[in-house]
């Protein structure tokens, strides 16, 4: 992009906004999948800007710029009929395309960011390193002012990289009264300005051969130079980033690579302890070469996540699965996520520990004492927790829950103040005698409890006992059941158990949105996730105008004993305490929403309903060599 293209008017340039607008979209993506913490997505972008990166990067995020690429028309094509832009009205919309249209002076070509190492005067967690990562993403036009955390590193590759560089810098140095320090490392000038206050950083920006470079301190620029001047190995030819990159789509809007080993590296020696606070399933991340990928395909956008796990590592493949269980659910359902052998899941067997450990100690801190044989000490705690608890959280309930598992949930008539709901959490367990010993101790512990906010009692279903603990004397119509019927262990909420024991004439396996997402999903799967975007639409709508008609609304029926607001206001006025209903908003002018059309609005929800998002359909696999996700998020024509 040329300097002189600023000129250009809006007219000319109408289609850079929503293709930028998709490019937004994109490092929405990256957050999502980074905040997620190393959950992987797709991969490629040119490898041109991955030159000027350094091999020891920790972490790393691609981004094409290119208004004319194929994956950037796409994106608009899709935004387009996503129909997003039905959301902004008027002087809101206009506010966006102009922010746009000032973004696209600085996207051309490609870009990315990256970390190198941790700041050695800083103590970071993992919660840190993410929160870097979203600010640098999420704020392009600020960080290409020179805002970027400590430790990072912005790399850009423009069609022009000299005239670029000449607008770069007088978004860096606007200030003209800043004094610019210019400093030479390895034949290259970095020009560098002080914090502007105290509640700003600094700001270093280099030209680097076809590269512009951007951080806060100029020693986070250098490893870019090192890596022009042939000092350091590019991320390029680091077998590992290839690796990954390989496993994923090749033409993308965002490629991301996280180097596992490295960073857990970094932080152990910035913190020799930060182990024992990472979960076995975060630890495990962390010996694997991961990478993830934004992209534009024609059915909508895609989110594709891998992770290379090292050789030798100890990770079995996970059990596949059919969704048998979308033939027992309404097609009404707004969510459904199911899986296999919820039992081994490593989150939830560190959860129940947790869960013993408080039991036992009353204290889920420990000391940070390596533990000689983690397992064995699991074991005695799930132990001294079955003497309180009356049965053992391991053997009695993580080890049965094997074979196929789902949630799913419906909600209706959210206006009404007591929306209806209906869930359902089932999974097959591998001793249906046990299980049901664990119910019935469970059930009698809810009803030693004496609470006059529920009541419990059973019913039969299928032949089984079920628990039913009603809450609706708690002021909320809900009611939880529990129990193991036809050889499951199945929770319920309101209608959730019925609906699923009773039989569906719609199922949600007859569906054809729901069809259609799975049908664009790989199918050797371990899990699946599914949200109905048509379907959530209208309550979206519903809480919106629920919210609109609160009782802020200044239209109490004490105006009706006014002929006008004139009336009202004297009345208010001569005693505001004895009519404070006259004023419910606060703003001293009295029942000015009942003398007004406002009185009896109609929720106006601009948008909402005329988006033609259908679908979120999400699944995981593991062979027990690569870890990874796909997702969809699936646009109507």
């Amino acid at each position: 992009m040329r300097t002189e293209s600023s000129s250009g008017t809006h007219g000319t340039n109408a289609q850079k906004p929503i293709r930028l607008l998709a490019t937004l979209l994109l490092l929405t993506g990256f957050l999502a999948a980074n905040v997620a913490m190393f959950a992987p997505a797709s991969a490629q972008v040119s490898a041109g800007v991955a030159d000027y990166i350094p091999a020891t990067a920790l972490f790393s995020a691609e981004f094409e710029l290119d208004a004319e690429s194929e994956q950037v028309a796409k994106g608009a094509e899709l935004l387009e009929r996503a129909n997003l832009g039905a959301l902004l009205e008027g002087e809101d919309l206009d506010d966006l395309e102009s922010g746009l249209f000032a973004l696209s002076l600085f996207a051309t070509g490609e870009a990315a960011v990256f970390l190198t190492e941790l700041p050695v005067d800083e103590s970071l967690s993992l919660d840190d390193i993410t929160s870097d990562a979203a600010e640098v993403t999420m704020d392009p036009e600020g960080t290409l002012g020179g805002d970027v955390p400590q430790g990072w590193a912005v790399v850009l590759t423009p069609d022009d990289a000299t005239a670029s560089f000449d607008l770069y810098t007088s978004v860096v140095f606007e200030d003209e009264t800043i004094e610019i320090e210019e400093t030479d490392y390895n034949g290259y000038t970095i020009m560098t300005r002080a914090p502007i206050d105290e509640y700003s950083e600094g700001a270093s920006i280099v030209l680097v051969d076809d590269a512009i470079a951007i951080a806060t301190v100029p020693q986070d620029l250098e490893p870019v130079i090192d890596t022009a001047t042939g000092d350091s190995e590019p991320l390029s030819s680091s077998a590992s980033y290839i690796g990954v990159r390989d496993a994923l789509e090749s033409d993308v809007l965002n490629f991301g690579y996280v180097n596992g080993p490295a960073l857990l590296e970094a932080l152990v020696a910035q913190d020799p302890e930060v182990t024992a606070s990472l979960t076995e399933e975060l630890t495990m991340s962390f010996g694997s070469q991961q990478g993830f990928v934004f992209w534009a395909d024609d059915p909508g956008f895609r989110l594709d996540t891998i992770a290379l796990l090292a050789e030798g590592s100890d990770v079995p493949a996970a059990t596949a699965f059919e969704p048998a269980f979308t033939e027992n659910v309404p097609e009404s359902s707004l969510v459904y996520i199911g899986g296999a052998d919820l039992g081994q899941s490593p989150s939830l067997n560190s959860l129940a520990l947790l869960f013993a450990q408080e039991i036992v100690a009353g204290d889920t801190f420990t000391d940070a004492t390596p533990i000689a044989d983690v397992e064995a000490e699991a074991d005695e705690i799930f132990a001294d927790a079955e003497g309180l608890l009356g049965f053992n959280l391991k053997t009695d309930v993580l080890d049965q829950l094997v074979g196929e598992w789902a949630m799913a949930g419906s909600v209706a008539n959210i206006t009404d103040l007591e929306p209806t709901i209906s869930a359902i959490f089932v999974t097959e367990v591998d001793d249906a005698e046990t299980v049901t010993g664990v119910v019935e101790t469970i059930t009698n512990m809810i009803a030693s409890q004496s609470d006059d906010t529920f009541t419990i009692t059973s019913r039969d279903v299928n032949d089984s006992d079920v628990t039913v603990v009603d809450l609706s004397e708690s002021g909320t119509p809900l009611v939880l059941e529990f129990g193991v019927v036809d050889e499951g262990l199945v929770i319920g909420i309101n209608e959730g158990i019925d609906d699923f024991v009773g039989g569906q004439s719609r199922p949600l396996s007859d569906d054809q949105t729901f069809a259609d997402t799975l049908a664009e999903l790989p199918t050797e799967v371990t899990s699946i996730s599914y949200l109905n975007i048509q379907s959530l639409l209208p309550l979206v709508e519903d809480a919106i105008a629920l919210s609109s008609t609160s009782s802020t609304l200044d239209a109490d029926p004490a105006c009706g004993e006014f002929d006008t607001q004139v009336e009202a206001q004297a009345a208010y006025d001569e005693d505001d305490f004895e009519n404070f209903n006259l004023d419910l908003d606060y703003d001293g002018e009295a029942c000015e929403d009942f003398f007004s059309a406002a009185a009896s609005p109609e929720a106006a929800v601009p948008g909402i309903g005329e988006i033609n998002i259908l679908s979120v359909g999400s699944v995981t696999f593991n062979d027990g060599e690569s870890v990874g996700s796909s997702t969809i998020i699936l646009i109507g024509e």
